[in-house]
């Protein structure tokens, strides 16, 4: 939206959209579909430092298989801090 290329986007948001879009090819075709997609983005979506920083954590499977965990939501929301942990009901 704000038009920032490059180092002027956030590293969190970087990694972020490359980690949604592994997340979808991964979904679809599997670990190697998730690294082709993002080598085939890289220098244009996707930082390449942040590319090479994907390409040799996803070479190991415990990467992948950590995706596949049937309570990832609830291991993700306990690793917030809980100051930033909002009630799901009014308080």
């Amino acid at each position: 939206p704000t038009a920032a290329k490059g180092e002027a986007i956030p590293l969190n948001s970087r990694i972020a959209l490359l980690a949604q879009v592994a997340d979808v090819f991964n979904a679809v075709g599997g670990p190697v579909a998730a690294r082709a997609e993002v080598r085939r983005r890289a220098g244009t979506w996707f930082d390449p430092k942040v590319v090479d920083a994907f390409l040799i954590a996803s070479t190991n499977d415990g990467f992948w298989n950590g995706l596949r965990d049937e309570q990832l939501d609830v291991r993700v929301a306990a690793i917030e801090p809980i100051a930033r942990v909002r009630p799901s009901f009014p308080l």
